[in-house]
């Protein structure tokens, strides 16, 4: 009964993505399961990209202590959990010593639930480089920090020179505080400060902040029409553009294109249909992205960089390049 009052909690607060999908697109688990509109296979094999994650290796072993570092995380950011979690899970075992009650049943409980998902994502990053995202995981680790929190309240094993409740407050005082030095480095970094007290402008803020990308955004803003219609290329970020746009939310629009089309010319008439009037490339996430030696997923082919050229050469219009080259902004010829 507990079990299906869970289920059934857990199903009430993901309802509204859910029905938002299936309102949207039709299917309420759009788009890894059933697929949908504008979903298709290929797009499913480039999202998962099976057979780039670590395999069956050693490397498997070592994945907690690389999920700390965030080394190897597909979304560093959002990827680091601290030291804290892997310093502490030794009292998940020293926890065991202490006489059985009620909390050790939910503890082992919540242990389950975590270890269950664990497992459920460990497979995925064996299998897909692009599940490798520690953010995934974070369900299961707020089981986990529950149980490790029941750890350190029964930690209470003392000798006459040694505190062990002791010394695991003073480690986590240390890690919190190392924490807090790291998140004020970063947020003087970005200095929101002269912006929230109305010393700088909000132009301003974004642009040294966002750089090339602002810049773009304002070309952009400033000086296509209302009817303007942009298709981003090797750009997910379409926040501050002020047209109707179509980000390259997996960077893998144009391979995409190239699968369903095949000519530069379909390409063309593709957009057309879809009403797309201008096109902005990303040229320096390209070139980065091509960089990478062990990802050759967004490396062009010849007969990629064929059609690339043809559509610049023969249907692209440029209007805008930053400086360095970083953006460009292509209209549509008629």
């Amino acid at each position: 009964r507990s079990l299906f009052l869970f289920a059934l909690l857990a199903l009430l607060v993901a309802s509204p993505w859910y029905l938002r999908n299936l309102y949207l697109v039709g299917n309420p688990f759009y788009p890894f399961i059933f697929g949908g509109k504008e979903w298709d296979h290929f797009l499913s094999r480039w999202y998962e990209q099976p057979g780039t994650g670590l395999g069956l290796s050693w490397r498997i072993i070592a994945l907690p202590l690389t999920m700390t570092l965030g080394t190897q995380d597909e979304t560093f950011y959002d990827g680091r959990t601290g030291p804290l979690i892997l310093a502490l899970l030794p009292l998940l075992l020293l926890a065991r010593l202490t006489p059985r009650d009620e909390k050790r049943a939910v503890v082992n409980y919540l242990l389950f639930l975590f270890l269950a998902q664990f497992v459920f994502w460990t497979w995925g990053v064996v299998r897909s480089q692009s599940l490798f995202q520690a953010r995934l995981l974070l369900p299961g680790l707020v089981f986990l920090c529950i149980a490790l929190a029941q750890s350190i309240e029964e930690s209470d094993f003392t000798w006459p020179q040694f505190s062990l409740a002791r010394f695991v407050t003073a480690v986590v005082v240390l890690a919190l505080s190392l924490n807090l030095v790291t998140q004020t480095m970063e947020f003087l970094a970005n200095n929101p400060l002269l912006h929230l007290a109305g010393l700088q402008r909000r132009e301003k803020y974004l642009e040294n902040n966002l750089g090339d990308h602002c810049r773009a955004m304002d070309y952009i803003n400033e000086n296509l029409p209302d009817s303007a219609q942009i298709q981003f290329l090797w750009e997910p970020r379409t926040y501050y553009c002020q047209r109707e746009a179509r980000p390259d939310a997996i960077l893998g629009a144009f391979k995409h294109l190239v699968f369903l089309e095949g000519e530069a010319e379909g390409i063309v008439e593709h957009w057309r249909e879809a009403g797309i009037t201008h096109v902005l490339f990303r040229k320096s996430a390209l070139d980065f992205l091509m960089s990478n030696p062990e990802d050759r997923r967004f490396a062009l082919s010849e007969g990629d960089q064929r059609i690339w050229e043809k559509l610049v050469r023969d249907h692209f219009h440029p209007l805008y390049q930053d400086e360095r080259g970083s953006y460009i902004l292509y209209q549509l010829r008629e």
